[in-house]
């Protein structure tokens, strides 16, 4: 039995297989082009999925008589698809360095609904977000707005795509300005931008099952039949994972992530 870990970062998507015991039993990647016009930066969706397929197919390939038991999916945080009733992406993502959203960053921040929402998750109105771009959407593509059934990051749309199911985790969701400590969207505000709830997934905790593995999907993703369905289970987004998949549990254990971009990060067991 084996997990395979789908990682799309900016430049590259991998999968990496590994034991239950966290052995690394094999491993595949292709690059990923990323389009650049003015302040617009842009991936294709279609072209993760196809490219997902082929590197889960080779890095299946080489396994002798191991099956998948779970499939897990991180990515860039704060890129947002948008996919119609069939989860099919009805524009390119708009990456999370993307900055044509400033006017809606400018227009959130001064809503008056707003300032409870800053309060409480100490989160500023910024265009990398993804209620800015929503809101960019909804005024500039106002019939993609309108076929758009979800708003997801690049991990639940795989999700999506796998399972059926439209999930995300707390930690991509305050990236929407979740409200943790409720356990919901900010209502107010999302009224106050006419945006809909119903269009941002359900908030579930990391660790959690997302569903088994469509059988149709398996196969288009190279995945043999096996004698159990494969469980799809819901991460984070890359940067979480990396630090929690570093070692750092204890209070006051510290992580350096250098790759594309560089973060740090404390963990911290004390409440604000």
């Amino acid at each position: 039995m084996a997990i395979l870990v789908l990682n799309l970062g900016l430049n590259n998507i991998r999968s990496v297989v590994f034991s239950i015991i966290g052995e690394k039993l094999s491993y595949a990647t292709r690059r990923l082009e990323t389009s650049l016009n003015g302040e617009m930066l842009t991936q294709n969706p279609t072209e993760w999925w196809n490219k997902a397929s082929e590197v889960i197919s080779e890095s299946i390939s080489c396994l002798r008589g191991v099956s998948i038991e779970y499939i897990s999916i991180t990515s860039s945080s704060s890129c947002l698809v948008y996919v119609d009733e069939n989860c099919y992406p009805l524009d390119k993502c708009i990456m999370v360095s993307d900055k044509r959203a400033k006017d809606e960053a400018n227009t959130m921040k001064n809503a008056p609904s707003f300032r409870l929402v800053r309060e409480e998750t100490n989160t500023q109105s910024d265009e990398s977000l993804m209620l800015p771009k929503i809101l960019w959407v909804k005024n500039n593509q106002p019939e993609l707005f309108a076929q758009s059934h979800k708003f997801l990051s690049p991990n639940d749309y795989f999700v999506a795509r796998m399972t059926g199911r439209y999930v995300t985790d707390y930690f991509n969701a305050q990236k929407y300005h979740y409200l943790i400590n409720r356990k919901s969207y900010p209502i107010g505000l999302l009224d106050e931008l006419s945006i809909n709830i119903n269009l941002l997934p359900e908030v579930v905790s990391p660790g959690s099952l997302a569903g088994e593995l469509i059988d149709s999907v398996a196969s288009e993703l190279g995945i043999p039949k096996q004698n159990k369905p494969v469980k799809v289970i819901i991460s984070s987004y890359d940067a979480i994972c990396s630090f929690f998949g570093s070692g750092c549990i204890n209070d006051g254990d510290a992580c350096d992530v250098s790759g594309t971009v560089t973060a740090f990060r404390v963990l911290s067991k004390q409440k604000k």
